[in-house]
């Protein structure tokens, strides 16, 4: 069974990638969105130059996405399509990644199989595996470290601290939420100081380089982006009335307008970060109203931005996103049974909420969350089925 479990696995995968590639395809070499064209820009610089200014920053994104690209188009000599397809193949392994998690929680065979089957046609990742931006390797690397957090493998704390490295280097997101994981392991899933040491290694090995880079290049040791004050003001001032980013305002720059000249990459993100805090601490009320703003637009059931809220894209979000959210709620009942990987998902979840209900709220910041939350609503969904089929064989026995 398992055997054929595993094919089907494959054939799943093999079909997403498929339905992605052609999605690729049709989206064509051109660039539509501004993050894509910066990333473009900084691989071009990265083939050009070895460099990875973009913008005249120096640390504008971490190095990873960039990286990865520009290998893929210096082995394979590809354009922008070949690179969206490589991403749709990326895309196409996390989906075998969210069953085996779906695994982890459920002993039946078909929840792998299930979680497999939505993630392969969940629209959101089809949609963000054919652009290049680093949302389709970070959903990789997340789903990875997670799923070698919860497995049984002997080298798994090695393999998660790497791949909590690797996150790291496409986004800097999770770094204060490490730690969380590391007391995580030690309480609760009760591992060995010296395993949970390693990881820590595996991390600090693959992400002090960057960090030495920009003291070099800019200074000062800094393990992240010179983007975290930019991020902060721009969720946090007095133009931005709906919790988006500056696309939604009525003017888009004016919250830099009195930024003073001459100062360089970080001292700029500094400024930002401090009048952020600033507006924070004099507006309060304000404050709450926008977090509630951000949390809405962060959990809403279908895109915020006006051009794809039309009534295709709503139904294509509510049926694909609205039973994976309810199912993986339940999940929360239905597989008490894994409470100790529950409540790491569940302080995930909340970490991750925070973050963007104090920066920016919007459904495409809650796309990492989604692998973890379609594992849970597969597992959850054929722990219910069967027990209702047990149910109904008890009852049929009775009438016997």
């Amino acid at each position: 069974m398992k055997d054929k479990t595993g094919i089907l696995l494959v054939l799943i995968c093999s079909i997403g990638f498929i339905v992605r590639a052609l999605f690729s395809v049709w989206l064509g070499s051109e660039l539509r969105f501004p993050d894509e064209i910066r990333f473009w820009a900084e691989i071009n610089n990265l083939l050009e130059n070895g460099s990875f200014v973009v913008m005249g920053k120096y640390a504008h994104d971490m190095p990873m996405t960039a990286l990865v690209a520009a290998g893929v188009i210096k082995i394979t000599g590809c354009g922008v399509i070949g690179v969206r397809i490589f991403f749709s193949f990326v895309s196409a392994c996390t989906i075998f990644l969210i069953a085996n998690i779906a695994g982890l929680f459920s002993e039946k065979d078909s929840a792998k199989i299930l979680a497999a089957i939505i993630a392969a046609f969940y629209p959101f990742f089809i949609f963000y595996s054919a652009l290049i931006l680093s949302e389709t390797l970070f959903l990789f690397a997340i789903t990875s470290y997670f799923y070698f957090l919860f497995c049984s493998h002997k080298n798994a704390h090695i393999f998660a601290g790497g791949m909590s490295g690797v996150c790291h280097l496409i986004r800097p997101t999770l770094l204060y939420f490490f730690p969380v994981v590391w007391c995580w392991q030690l309480f609760v899933q009760r591992v060995r100081l010296k395993y949970v040491f390693l990881s820590i290694l595996c991390l600090a090995l693959l992400i002090v380089p960057w960090g030495v880079r920009n003291a070099t290049v800019l200074g000062q040791f800094v393990l992240g982006t010179s983007g975290t004050g930019q991020v902060l003001w721009e969720g946090n001032n007095p133009s931005n009335y709906s919790g988006g980013t500056s696309g939604d305002f009525q003017d888009e720059k004016a919250y830099l307008k009195n930024m003073p000249s001459g100062l360089n990459e970080l001292e700029r993100d500094q400024w930002k970060k401090q009048n952020a805090l600033r507006y924070i601490k004099e507006n309060p009320k304000r404050f709450a109203e926008m977090c509630w703003k951000k949390f809405i637009r962060f959990w809403h059931l279908w895109p915020n931005h006006s051009i794809y809220s039309g009534t295709l894209y709503k139904w294509l979000s509510l049926l694909s996103f609205g039973p994976v959210l309810l199912f993986s709620v339940i999940a929360f009942w239905v597989l008490r049974a894994h409470r100790a990987k529950l409540v790491l998902i569940a302080l995930f979840v909340g970490y991750y909420t925070a973050i963007h209900i104090i920066t920016i709220g919007s459904i495409r910041y809650r796309l990492p969350l989604e692998p973890l939350l379609i594992s849970l609503s597969a597992a959850s969904f054929m722990e219910i089925f069967s027990i209702k089929q047990r149910d109904i064989s008890t009852n049929q026995n009775r009438r016997r």
